[in-house]
């Protein structure tokens, strides 16, 4: 490997390819579109610090990402750039051969000459391409692992130039979040780059859709962010053979997401609801009746206590404490029972197995993991067939949920835009899980929402609890 800067610049620009400006190659062909993400990559006067490039198949999203690495690392030594996937596996079975065909084809590099890429048996950098100028690109997955690293503490000491996320959907909020604060340690100031964050996917409903994709089209979109919307279409060098067949799919759905790239399309069988009824429960107007506190209880200092006040189906008022004793709990849902003169009986917490956490409160306690609720005078045999239809009660109570949003029953005026990101964030990741076709009804489990979101889904348990009390109070079947 090269020692110093001058034996790597008589390198670099013996092949043609290194300039002191940040440039992309022009031996390259690039669309319009790409040079566009280009010019907001290599200009470090350009305030967009987070770019998401998003598109269907075929129109050279991960080829965009690779080529802006590969040119930073030839153009700056010793500087550490992150390509990052979800798993290895795949990692290495698509975005690195994207790569490695970029440094050998394109750019006419030799592996052990001009760079090297090491495995991960390597004991000192593994899962890295390194440069002979000692710049990196550092192979890593970031599959999230609750019990082993759930902060990821392992990797907080990284220093990082910049970084390219392939396919954004897949990864945790937690650690976009963490290292998001990573980049820009690694030569930024010695060079004057930006930290530069360059994110890829395809449409899905999770934080990059609600941090880029709607508020860009709304056009209240963070001054730092910006979204580019790329179609396989806008490719001239994508093979007309391929586009052609992606406009054939008979997949409807996938071929709303891979060839039309419909953000708004629900595509996956497995919701109970959709996108646009999960959107009216904040403008839906419902008749008043009987009053209700329902309160889904923190279980750790990571959770948070939700305490919400019902008038029949809609939400009145609601009271969110980030840490909470069992004091404070207790004395909020008195407090709130005595203002708006609630009926004790109408009153419920999840306690779960911490039912003693608000003891001396003798209202309703629902357990999510109990056995569904039948009718008050069901028969044996329609208990037993009850509980071969729902898993459990918390599925039970998604489920009837589910109808009470889709026939607009539902109401939650009155809510700030953060507060209704976050219901729609843990209310649209509710989904059937995948089951076998005798298995009971089942909603997928809180544990893998908090994955997904990295939070409780406190807010949709609370709203899911309100179905509690139809189903103790009613008398005819109700089976979804």
């Amino acid at each position: 490997m090269l020692q110093n800067e001058n034996q790597f610049v008589w390198w670099i620009t013996s092949r043609g390819l290194y300039q002191k400006q940040i440039k992309m190659t022009n031996q390259i062909k690039l669309f319009w579109k790409q040079t566009k993400v280009r010019d907001i990559l290599t200009d470090q006067k350009n305030p967009i610090l987070e770019l998401l490039i998003g598109g269907g198949a075929g129109w050279s999203k991960t080829f965009t990402g690779c080529l802006w690495l590969v040119t930073m690392c030839l153009n700056y030594p010793w500087t550490r750039w992150w390509l990052w996937r979800s798993k290895m596996k795949t990692l290495k079975m698509t975005s690195l051969k994207t790569l490695t065909k970029l440094l050998t084809n394109d750019f006419q590099l030799v592996e052990w000459k001009h760079f090297k890429v090491t495995w991960s048996n390597d004991p000192q950098t593994p899962n890295t391409i390194i440069f002979r100028n000692g710049s990196e690109i550092l192979l890593l997955d970031l599959k999230y692992y609750p019990s082993l690293d759930p902060d990821f503490d392992d990797l907080w000491s990284l220093e990082l130039t910049g970084w390219f996320i392939d396919e954004a959907v897949q990864i945790s909020h937690k650690a976009y979040q963490v290292f998001s604060s990573r980049i820009g340690r690694r030569k930024n100031d010695e060079f004057g780059l930006k930290p530069m964050l360059l994110l890829s996917c395809n449409p899905w409903k999770n934080r990059v859709y609600q941090d880029f994709y709607k508020p860009q089209k709304a056009w209240t979109i963070e001054p730092h962010k910006k979204f580019i919307q790329i179609l396989a279409t806008d490719n001239p060098y994508c093979p007309k053979d391929y586009i052609q067949k992606l406009s054939l799919m008979p997949d409807w759905p996938m071929k709303q997401r891979l060839y039309f790239w419909n953000w708004e399309y629900d595509d996956d069988t497995n919701k109970i609801y959709s996108y646009r009824d999960l959107q009216s429960i904040f403008t839906n107007v419902w008749k008043t009746g009987e009053k209700y506190i329902i309160t889904d209880v923190a279980w750790s200092w990571k959770d948070t206590t939700v305490v919400s006040v019902w008038d029949w189906r809609k939400v009145i008022d609601r009271v969110i404490e980030e840490k909470s004793t069992p004091e404070t709990v207790k004395h909020i849902m008195q407090q709130k029972q005595i203002e708006f003169n609630v009926k004790l009986k109408n009153m419920v917490y999840d306690g779960s197995w911490l039912w003693r956490w608000l003891s001396g409160l003798w209202c309703e306690i629902f357990q999510g993991g109990s056995k569904p609720i039948p009718t008050k005078d069901a028969t044996d045999q329609e208990k037993e067939w009850l509980n071969k239809t729902y898993l459990n009660l918390r599925s039970q109570c998604f489920f009837m949920l589910a109808k009470r949003i889709k026939d607009g029953s539902l109401s939650i005026p009155n809510v700030d835009e953060d507060m209704k990101t976050k219901i729609l964030e843990e209310l649209d990741v509710m989904q059937a899980r995948k089951i076998e076709k005798d298995w009971p009804l089942q909603v997928i489990p809180k544990e893998e929402i908090k994955k997904i979101l990295w939070r409780s889904p406190d807010l949709a348990d609370v709203i899911s609890m309100r179905v509690y009390f139809e189903l103790i109070e009613r008398n005819e079947p109700m089976f979804y």
